[in-house]
């Protein structure tokens, strides 16, 4: 009798105790909405602790009469919500370079907070908006784990926004209206000043940053006159409005291919009402899988994947980046900006995905995207194709793009798929801002570089399209394994973690020298072009990135200046 009050005693004992650790697990958390129960967990590697409350709603789910429009703040709701898991992934391709299979749902616009616990006031908050071509990815953990960032102490949001048509569609009506995918990203900028202080965030002190597509979306909304007033700091990671993948006024082409795989009337392109009324009958898979073959053939070279970008739609882009650029819009944004040294090894990945090299190598030949946004560009084709055949020679010694001369067709994709476009973003700022902005070029190479490894690019010199994500984020495509504490890839997490969050936090990267950061970052000036150069075995202050290609390319523009 006594063992079995002991065996009772010891279970009561257990459930007493198991109880009192998952309450002291979660925590209630009251925004606007109402109330929501967060997890609480230590952070990777460290003591401290982190509050996590994941898939909270910040807007209505845009399905329905709603598909294609604006959306509309999320409902409150009644009790306590868990937010413990997170949201779907937005609709997308299954593989943004194939298509054919779609996965997500339209139901998912929210986001994630991850704040350091116990819960302080006026921590600094940054904002993450992910990449994909506007066509793929999301803010969950599988690639954006912000453990490593929330122990340097700020708060960080991650979220999701509507992607390809169901996001960009723009037929110039208010059932289509456009840029629904960046509006989606102001509603949730909107939600973040108006409730992060609940998770111990400063409402004056949001920094949001992005990669890639994220990066361009991140650089929107710092010349949009919409967002003004909801950050104070901006991180652009490998891309801008002003790059040719980021912006294209004219879809009309792609509205009708759309039409066509929904099976719809393509007739009705030029009939909004119908084409809209058609394709919300339409399933969601039916819009997303075929839009990774919609290109037109000046399209091949540069937007493959990107059949609907952003575009002009009179409120968000009342006019195109360029115009606003040039209008000294978003000038009072302190800015850090950069990219990477072989951005264009994500280029051989399409084009050997793509059945081979041909294709990459005739829109060499024609010039295609040869000519960017806000530079000259040749009236003539015969001019055109004089710029090619002599970027031919700059980049692949004139010879054909082939296995051995990968590397310099990666150069070549690294100068005008991304390079060009930021560097023309920062020096912008530089002319008509009284703020300091920084520039970077990261070329680290490690076990952390997991983009490169995805694209099949090792054997290039430099680092990849996305490779600082690694450095930045845990995700689970990593190497399960600890580097050592002088490790390349643990000393360069170090830095990046220390420059990301130092700017963040007071504007400068480097506050203060230390062992870690020895050299002081010096803004970006018009007259020298400082950056910083962040390479395996440390940082160090360089003049004029990648000189002998925007030599050679101001040198080409002569013919049109």
């Amino acid at each position: 009798m006594r063992r079995a009050w002991t065996v009772a005693l010891q279970a009561l004992t257990l459930m007493m105790l198991v109880a009192e650790a998952t309450s002291a697990e979660t925590v209630v958390v009251k925004v606007a909405q109402g109330q929501l129960r967060a997890n609480v967990r230590h952070l990777r590697g460290s003591e401290k602790q982190m509050l996590k409350c994941s898939g909270i709603p910040y807007a209505e789910p845009p399905v329905g009469p709603n598909r294609f429009k604006d959306a509309v703040p999320a409902a409150p709701w009644e009790g306590e919500r868990s937010c413990s898991s997170e949201c779907s992934e937005c609709a997308q391709p299954l593989n943004p370079a194939a298509g054919s299979f779609s996965k997500g749902s339209e139901d998912c616009l929210c986001l994630n907070v991850y704040a350091p616990f116990p819960l302080l006031s006026g921590v600094p908050v940054m904002v993450w908006i992910h990449g994909g071509a506007f066509v793929s990815g999301d803010g969950g953990e599988m690639i954006y784990g912000t453990d490593s960032l929330v122990n340097e102490d700020v708060v960080v949001v991650t979220l999701n926004y509507r992607l390809g048509a169901l996001g960009f569609l723009n037929l110039g009506t208010e059932e289509a209206p456009g840029n629904q995918g960046l509006k989606d990203q102001l509603m949730a900028l909107r939600w973040v000043k108006n409730n992060i202080a609940a998770f111990g965030g400063h409402p004056e002190n949001i920094t949001i940053f992005g990669e890639s597509a994220g990066s361009a979306s991140v650089h929107y909304h710092t010349i949009s006159p919409e967002s003004e007033g909801l950050f104070s700091a901006a991180i652009l990671e490998s891309g801008s409005a002003l790059n040719g993948w980021a912006f294209k006024n004219d879809t009309r082409s792609n509205v009708k291919l759309l039409l066509k795989a929904a099976k719809c009337d393509p007739a009705t392109a030029s009939e909004p009402a119908a084409a809209v009324a058609c394709l919300r009958a339409a399933p969601a898979r039916a819009l997303i899988a075929p839009q990774t073959a919609f290109k037109s053939d000046e399209d091949k070279q540069q937007r493959a994947l990107i059949a609907f970008p952003p575009s002009v739609d009179g409120r968000f882009l009342a006019e195109e980046p360029c115009a606003l650029v040039a209008k000294r819009s978003g000038a009072a944004v302190r800015t850090m900006a950069g990219f990477n040294s072989a951005e264009g090894i994500i280029s051989i990945a399409l084009a050997r995905f793509k059945g081979g090299m041909a294709e990459f190598d005739a829109g060499l030949t024609e010039g295609r995207g040869l000519c960017l946004p806000c530079e000259p560009c040749p009236a003539s084709r015969s001019t055109l194709r004089r710029w090619a055949a002599e970027t031919r020679r700059h980049f692949l010694a004139g010879q054909p793009l082939a296995e051995d001369t990968l590397q310099g067709y990666v150069a070549y994709s690294t100068y005008n798929m991304f390079f060009r476009g930021i560097l023309d973003a920062v020096r912008a700022r530089a002319k008509s801002s009284t703020v300091p902005h920084f520039f970077y070029e990261f070329d680290v190479q490690s076990e952390l570089n997991f983009a490169k490894m995805l694209f099949g690019g090792q054997e290039i010199n430099g680092s990849s399209h996305a490779d600082e994500l690694g450095y930045l984020f845990h995700n689970k495509l990593q190497p399960s394994h600890d580097f050592a504490n002088d490790s390349v890839e643990v000393m360069t997490r170090q830095r990046l973690l220390k420059l990301w969050t130092n700017f963040a936090k007071t504007g400068d990267p480097t506050p203060e020298v230390s062992d870690l950061l020895p050299v002081k970052w010096e803004p970006f000036s018009l007259q020298d072009e400082q950056y910083l150069y962040i390479g395996n075995t440390g940082v160090e202050m360089r003049q004029h990135p990648l000189r002998n290609d925007c030599s050679f390319f101001e040198s080409l523009w002569k013919d049109v200046s």
